[in-house]
């Protein structure tokens, strides 16, 4: 398995490549560990739990995507807090929906894509 950057507190979550989901404000909900570091941030394992706002897909109105995820990881070897990290390019599934006002009553339709840790918030922590 290839060495990858952990992802630490600060990384940056991203839509992958062909997902119909733009735009839009990640927040990470989970807390990072309070024991292990990675280039002096706090590192991400387990899962990283996010929620999802403000972003645009095809047949809803722009801007009305909302929603909730989680990354998990694919790291095989590396603990953090008893768990395995998560490193840059791991990946996982926004579910959200939007807002398509036509035709009246306004509707709301599901929308999903994948998302990824597209920047991992430090450079010399790496993990297998």
């Amino acid at each position: 398995m290839t060495l990858k950057l952990v992802a630490v507190l600060g990384c940056t979550i991203s839509h992958s490549l062909g997902s119909p989901i733009t735009g839009g404000v990640f927040t990470i909900v989970t807390l990072p560990s309070v024991k292990n570091f990675g280039g002096g941030l706090a590192v991400y394992s387990g899962s990283i739990n996010f929620t999802f706002a403000g972003g645009s897909a095809p047949g809803v109105t722009a801007g009305t995507v909302v929603g909730a995820g989680k990354i998990i990881p694919t790291a095989t070897k590396t603990l953090a807090d008893g768990m395995l990290v998560i490193r840059q390019d791991d990946t996982g599934l926004l579910t959200a929906a939007g807002t398509n006002p036509d035709p009246p009553p306004p509707l709301t339709l599901p929308v999903a894509g994948n998302v990824e840790i597209s920047i991992a918030g430090q450079t010399k922590a790496t993990a297998q």
